[in-house]
Order: structure tokens, then sequence, then C-alpha cells
């Protein structure tokens, strides 16, 4: 299993809520879809963690393939996903 880390900040006027509920539903559609085994989404409180690394942290667990074999996560260039939330462009959050 690997596990993917990445911080990010939202974008002005993106809210919290928002950009938790999209990550979620695309998280989820990529997990019923059998492209990752799990995910979190976590926030910075408190002022604790370095402000570098962007008040979201995700995590996105994914099964270790042959590369030959490895899914599709992220929409290809001139590719749309219709669903959620999409990591590629950065449409709710600057990384």
């Amino acid at each position: 299993m690997d596990i993917y880390h990445g911080w990010c900040d939202l974008r002005p006027g993106v809210g919290d809520k928002v950009f938790a509920d999209a990550f979620n539903r695309y998280m989820a559609l990529l997990k019923d879809e059998g492209k990752i085994a799990g995910y979190r989404l976590t926030r910075r409180k408190l002022g604790l963690g370095p402000a570098h690394l962007g008040e979201f942290h995700f995590m996105i667990e994914v099964k270790i393939w042959p590369s030959s074999m490895r899914p599709s996560i992220w929409p290809r260039a001139g590719q749309s996903r219709s669903k959620g939330f999409t990591m590629a462009s950065t449409r709710w959050c600057r990384m």
C-alpha cells in the first residue's frame, strides 16, 4: 500500500465545507471505482504545524500496482471529470 500526502490552502472565496464535501465526493467515487483503497482529509487547527504546508492535509491510499496496470486517477490533459472534485485543476485550492 502506498500513501500519498498532499497539502493545500483554499483559494479565496472557497468555503471549507464546500471544499471538504467536494473532496469527499471525488474520493468516494475513486474508491467505488477501485482506483484508491482509502483517503483522509484533515485540517490544521490551533496554528499547529508549519504554515508553508497548507491548512488542509490529504492522504490517499493506493494499492501497489505494476506500472503497466496502474489505473489513471487524474484526468489526462484535455479531459475533465464530470463529478466532484479535481485536484488536477486548482479549482478549489492552491497547492
